[in-house]
């Protein structure tokens, strides 16, 4: 069963996060911010990791860079209700640094599953 680490500051996202996955069969953990997230994949590595870019203590983009660093092969996917900090869009800069996909908020059940599911995806060889 695919293990997913599911990094945002609300509570309410989380929950309905794992409500839509968790009767897909895939175990899901959570962490309320980027230092906290980095703390949970370090005692138990995930194969995919949900993150918000905009977060307390450490965002989403130091999320993706640290993960990038420690272990490249584990897919992460940027989410956003905004995306935008000033006039950059941080979603495609997400994508820049490596995300393998990004999530705008709000999101329905079935986007969601559609992301997670090709982020899953095995690479062609």
């Amino acid at each position: 069963m695919p293990r997913i680490l599911v990094v945002d500051d609300d509570p309410n996202l989380r929950t309905a996060v794992r409500r839509m996955l968790e009767p897909e069969g895939f175990d899901i953990d959570e962490a309320a911010d980027g230092r906290a997230a980095l703390r949970a994949f370090r005692d138990c590595p995930a194969d995919l990791v949900l993150c918000d870019v905009f977060m307390p203590d450490a965002d989403g983009l130091e999320v993706l860079l640290e993960l990038a660093r420690e272990c490249s092969g584990t897919p992460v996917v940027a989410m956003s209700g905004g995306g935008c900090r000033g006039t950059m869009n941080l979603l495609p800069m997400a994508q820049g640094l490596g995300a393998a996909a990004v999530l705008d908020k709000p999101f329905d059940r079935a986007a969601l599953l559609a992301v997670v599911r090709e982020a899953l995806a095995p690479s062609p060889v």
